[in-house]
């Protein structure tokens, strides 16, 4: 049996202990009541359709799709068994995420396609293990909150969320890896959010730390960052939250 390993990430971490509050669920409960009760006490949805439940904005940007968080890899296993016995079928498989088409699951409901996140790959810990560990993990404010589950018309979040959510502004905590943050600021900058200097300084610096962290002595620099260390769009890519 391999060894469950927990991710160390070298980057700094803005804040990594940020205290977490309770939020109104101010829409969608009927629309995601089923897909609750077959994750019940296996995971979470979290991330920006959390956000969309919640937002205080009387016209809140959508959700493209849903992310489900778990805390093992045995939840994560169980509930794509389940959804596919309901007759969801996945629509995209790679090592960190499953992505499913629930229609057929939950016919007339009109869910978006969900993105089952894998908590452990290649035996190293990504996400988790708790609800409060995956609301910490995740890098701008808006983005930071899960709701609480069946029968619970609450959501656990970031202390800033309500703030910066109804003023649309993306705010950084976490940078673990800058491509995929920028990507995400993207996302949301498309969307209508606003993203001020001091944020983007925020993430010059961290690619700065990083390029001064795996920039081997006596390189040649006309090599290209990610034909070096063989980064692909594909491995760059997180959940879509």
């Amino acid at each position: 049996m391999s060894t469950i390993t927990e991710k160390k990430y070298k980057l700094p971490v803005l804040a990594e202990r940020a205290e977490l509050v309770k939020v109104q669920v101010r829409r969608g409960l009927g629309l995601v009541g089923p897909l609750l009760r077959v994750i019940e006490g296996k995971g979470w949805i979290a991330g920006g359709f959390a956000r969309w439940c919640c937002s205080p904005n009387e016209n809140p940007a959508p959700a493209a799709d849903l992310d489900v968080f778990f805390g093992d890899e045995e939840g994560y296993l169980a509930v794509i068994e389940a959804l596919g016995f309901m007759g969801a079928h996945a629509t995209r498989t790679v090592p960190y995420l499953t992505q499913m088409n629930v229609e057929r699951a939950f016919p007339g409901v009109g869910l978006p396609e969900i993105q089952l996140i894998r908590p452990i790959v290649n035996s190293e810990r990504h996400w988790g293990p708790s609800k409060d560990d995956v609301v910490r993990q995740i890098d701008i404010t808006v983005c930071r909150i899960a709701l609480d589950g069946v029968g619970c018309a609450t959501a656990t979040a970031d202390q800033r969320f309500l703030a910066d959510e109804s003023e649309r502004k993306v705010c950084f905590v976490r940078i673990n890896d800058p491509v995929s943050v920028i990507r995400h600021a993207f996302k949301y900058a498309a969307k209508g959010y606003r993203i001020q200097d001091r944020e983007s300084m925020k993430l010059l610096n961290s690619w700065s730390l990083l390029e001064r962290e795996r920039e081997p002595v006596g390189e040649p620099p006309c090599e290209s960052h990610d034909s070096r260390h063989g980064a692909s769009d594909e491995s760059r890519t997180s959940s879509g939250y």
